[in-house]
């Protein structure tokens, strides 16, 4: 499988990339942003083939070039590694299907300039507590934290916990998110304001949550997926729902999933991403979890999938929701089915 190869030999073929580069600079400092920018493009290109998805290619590159133009950079620098690319691939002649990869980068290239069908849910409603997002996030990126926290409280007077999840926190994370992309602030700020968000969230959930009952729904993400905010609340709104739910958290390992399955009657679980490069470890999930379970449900999320609505019928998902709110209203379906 080329894609695993990739994955596999990503390494030596960034180096063949970068003997391109090193007849042209000889900073250092440049020299290794570019290493680290090809080994991000070998990465999802791989995971683009593993998942026979050349539109993740193209959708990634269409969000490579918006970034790159926001930064004044050119967007000949794209084609021009995607080229470099093409070069070091030819290297390894002998790989079996080696020209999927050649169609996957001209395809990439020739869609970049194509109109953008943004199906991110973060454009696709209007927002009745815009304004209250938009103070949440200047007092946060103030560092006024108690001010936030007293404006949802204030909040919760008037509006559910679901509302306050989707139209205010989710929100300004999407808010934040661009920000960091943009680089108008830093990683250092962005975290700084996931870490309060997330305390927020403690404060303000056990408030609202009920009695559990039989039904149980458990949550996780999987991979290398570090991103779980969105997930958390997910697990936040079942609790609140009368469900009983067993949150894995991020970053869990799919045999500790599986385990689960051993032990306890798992009725939906729910699967998060934010990044592309999980979602095969998704599809081997999905797999092993029907291997165990025929009837367990399982229902996908995240930035990858709403990037790709009918990437999770691809996968074998018995869902796909765009928010916290739509997940609910899907676990709601199955459960009473």
């Amino acid at each position: 499988m080329i894609g695993q190869w990739l994955l596999n030999n990503n390494h030596k073929v960034s180096e063949l990339i970068m003997m391109c580069y090193a007849d042209n600079t000889d900073s250092i400092e440049i020299l290794n942003k570019i290493r680290e920018d090809t080994n991000h493009h070998l990465k999802f290109l791989a995971h683009a083939l593993l998942l026979k998805r050349p539109n993740a290619f193209i959708n990634y590159t269409k969000w490579l070039r918006e970034i790159l133009i926001h930064l004044n950079f050119k967007e000949q620098s794209i084609i021009n590694n995607y080229e470099y690319i093409k070069d070091a691939l030819t290297s390894f002649h002998s790989l079996d299907n080696l020209s999927i990869c050649y169609d996957y980068i001209d395809l990439a290239i020739k869609g970049m300039h194509s109109p953008s069908k943004d199906h991110d849910s973060k454009r696709l409603f209007i927002n009745p507590l815009k304004e209250e997002s938009r103070l949440y996030t200047e007092l946060l990126m103030n560092n006024k934290k108690s001010e936030a926290f007293e404006l949802l409280k204030y909040l919760l007077h008037d509006y559910s916990l679901e509302s306050l999840y989707t139209n205010v926190l989710q929100e300004s994370l999407y808010t934040v998110g661009d920000l960091w992309q943009q680089r108008i602030i830093s990683v250092a700020q962005e975290h700084a304001f996931v870490a309060f968000t997330e305390e927020i969230m403690a404060y303000i959930t056990p408030l609202t949550l009920s009695n559990e009952t039989v039904s149980t729904v458990m949550t996780c993400s999987v991979g290398l997926e570090t991103h779980d905010i969105g997930i958390r609340m997910i697990a936040n709104l079942i609790r609140k729902s009368n469900y009983n739910n067993i949150h894995l958290g991020a970053n869990t390992p799919i045999q500790a999933i599986l385990d689960i399955l051993d032990q306890e009657h798992v009725e939906v679980i729910v699967i998060s991403t934010t990044m592309l490069e999980n979602v095969y470890d998704i599809k081997r999930l999905i797999e092993g979890l029907k291997a165990k379970n025929a009837n367990v449900k399982v229902l996908v999320g995240g930035h990858a999938f709403n990037q790709d609505p009918s990437l999770w019928e691809h996968i074998g998902a018995d869902g796909y929701s765009k928010d916290a709110i739509s997940a609910l209203d899907l676990i709601h379906q199955h459960l009473s089915a």
